[in-house]
């Protein structure tokens, strides 16, 4: 048949079924699951365009290259970034415990024994 592109063996044919819809990403798959995104559990926040908290981001960000990635060893430098995020309305107020961080230790700790 003239005209027409047969595929070598071992080779397959993509028809427009195979073709993903435009917007959508990956292959269609028959049957396959479609994957729903869910919102963030705090809801959405407005980026920095101001760059008010660059400081405390950066700071945190070079803490997190400089111990591979740790958080746990920068967590007063997310701390500092996100009070300073909700300091400048960036962000939802929240208490800090609510976001996995301890309160702020009163003054030094008392002795409750009593010498006598």
């Amino acid at each position: 048949q003239k005209g027409r592109y047969l595929p070598a063996a071992g080779h397959c044919v993509i028809t427009k079924a195979h073709v993903p819809e435009p917007g959508r990403m990956g292959l269609v798959t028959p049957g396959a699951k479609t994957f729903k995104p869910t919102p963030p559990q705090k809801g959405s926040f407005p980026l920095d365009h101001e760059a008010e908290c660059k400081t405390q981001m950066q700071a945190f960000m070079d803490c997190l290259k400089a111990s591979n990635n740790n958080g746990r060893l920068c967590r007063e430098a997310s701390r500092l970034y996100l009070q300073c995020r909700m300091d400048h309305n960036l962000m939802a107020p929240e208490h800090m415990e609510r976001l996995g961080f301890r309160s702020e230790p009163s003054a030094a700790p008392s002795s409750s024994s009593s010498s006598s």
